[in-house]
């Protein structure tokens, strides 16, 4: 049978908040140039990070309702991190500073809908004195930066970017050497992941297949005997299998998962851009050639990547042409423009790949959560622009005489980082900071102190939604199933 536990009105929001505190104390030790390591245990080893995101995941608590606290704010971070690569210390400590300011608030709704509003106006703010560059200057600093300060780290992303070009693709893997180092090659990359993840093969949630077939079908799969035929065909060729197709019937998942140990195999849904899937599945055929293979094929939930390959160069030179006569054309929309864009970028970017050395598996591990923020905050960057580092953008922000809910929310970051007895209501010249490795004051732009703004935003957006949240909370149910 399920027992119910509920809590509810002030019993359920501060064991909410105990959840937010607790999470938020274990990730603040990550947060800025100057932070500490976290030692996580888990099952089979022990991992050490300065990851928010990573640190986020391994708090628990053996109270269920201080969990669902805990909870909240993970999902928060963990979507940050993801989605733009870094911020997910700030996402919590934003969400703190709100959830502790207004826990007391008498009309929670009215304030959740005041919070948002004010969360657009210091949006339009930001936006005012960011910058908008691409040089590989630039990508060092949002790099180091994202890499808690670590230049070795931000110098060989900066280099993969470099080589890879503004359009072109940088991953990373892990290698055996103590040294990093970027090797590049042709690539390209469609918006489509596997279609069960039953092919995973890779403790990073991927599919990985190296000297592979690829078969491309323009209708549904829906026979084994077809399969099986095409199956038979990559054995003999001594190569894995990769399936590309608009569906596939349950039975193929169930015949290919089932014979992964006789052949390697991933079935991947082909892309499908709004009315552009038979073009793309064109292009794909031009870049793959008669042969229709490649050396390697990474798959992940929501990309394929394919690297080493023989393309039809006449027919890849044809269309890269006429790639450039569309995009010259002034009728295009936003989104036909973009797409367009993007289908170049295939035909004409490299793929940068960072090996990430280390001396021990355990050192490995923790730059590896270094270099995937650090390249993440990158390309936001690429996307968006750059902010001043350091708490220094939120701080400004903040001045804005309409600001009156929010104010001291976007001052803590900035004093938790400079521990100095700033005054609240003293604006600081824009760009103008601290390094706070150093002690310099100057310019945060040249000194490298720099944050992409679209990390600066996610963070806000989110911790504004789920801290606007938690305080609406007046009740807390508990589920338990107990077995008799």
């Amino acid at each position: 049978m399920v027992m119910t536990k509920v809590l509810f009105n002030d019993d359920c929001k501060t064991k909410l908040i105990e959840g937010v505190n607790l999470v938020t104390d274990a990730v603040q030790v990550t947060y800025g140039p100057n932070a500490s390591n976290v030692c996580i245990k888990t099952p089979s080893s022990v991992k050490i990070t300065k990851d928010g995101a990573t640190t986020c995941k391994a708090v628990t608590h053996d109270d269920p309702y201080v969990q669902m606290g805990i909870d909240l704010v993970r999902d928060i971070s963990v979507k940050t991190a993801s989605n733009v690569g870094d911020g997910s210390s700030t996402v919590c400590i934003l969400t703190r500073a709100i959830v502790e300011k207004f826990k007391n608030y008498k009309n929670p709704i009215q304030l959740k809908e005041e919070l948002q509003r004010e969360c657009s106006i210091v949006k339009k703010e930001l936006n005012k004195f960011k910058i908008v560059s691409t040089t590989t200057e630039d990508f060092n600093k949002v790099a180091t930066l994202a890499a808690n300060g670590d230049t070795t780290i931000g110098g060989v992303i900066a280099t993969a970017f470099e080589k890879a070009g503004k359009e072109g693709i940088v991953q990373f893997t892990e290698s055996e050497d103590v040294n990093d180092r970027v090797e590049v090659s042709d690539g390209f990359r469609i918006d489509s992941g596997y279609a069960s993840p039953y092919f995973v093969n890779t403790p990073k949630g991927e599919c990985i297949l190296e000297d592979v077939l690829v078969h491309i079908s323009d209708t549904k799969m829906e026979e084994v005997k077809e399969v099986t035929a095409i199956a038979e065909k990559a054995l003999s060729m001594k190569k894995s299998l990769l399936l590309i197709a608009p569906g596939f019937d349950s039975e193929i998942t169930v015949f290919l998962s089932s014979n992964l140990n006789l052949l390697k195999s991933c079935t991947v849904l082909s892309p499908n851009y709004r009315s552009y899937r038979t073009t793309l599945i064109e292009d794909i055929r031009a870049l793959l050639g008669e042969s229709s293979s490649c050396k390697k094929v990474t798959i992940s939930r929501d990309h394929t990547t394919f690297t080493g390959y023989d393309s039809n160069e006449d027919l890849v030179n044809s269309k890269v042409e006429n790639l450039r006569e569309i995009l010259k054309e002034n009728s295009l929309s936003e989104i036909e423009m973009d797409f367009h864009k993007k289908r170049l970028a295939n035909f004409t970017a490299s793929i940068a790949t960072i090996y990430v050395g280390g001396f021990s598996k355990v050192e490995r591990g923790e730059r590896y959560d270094r270099f995937e923020d650090a390249i993440l905050a990158t390309r936001a960057a690429i996307e968006s622009g750059l902010l001043p580092g350091g708490g220094v953008a939120l701080y400004e922000a903040a001045h804005n005489p309409e600001i009156k809910f929010l104010f001291d929310v976007l001052v803590t970051p900035f004093f938790l980082l400079n521990k100095e007895n700033y005054r609240c209501d003293t604006p600081i010249k824009t760009w103008e900071g601290k390094n706070l490795k150093t002690g310099d004051i100057g310019n945060l732009y040249d000194m490298g102190i720099v944050e992409p703004y679209l990390v600066v935003v996610s963070a806000l957006e989110n911790a504004v939604s789920m801290g606007g949240s938690i305080l609406t909370c007046e009740c807390a149910i508990l589920n338990n199933e107990i077995y008799e």
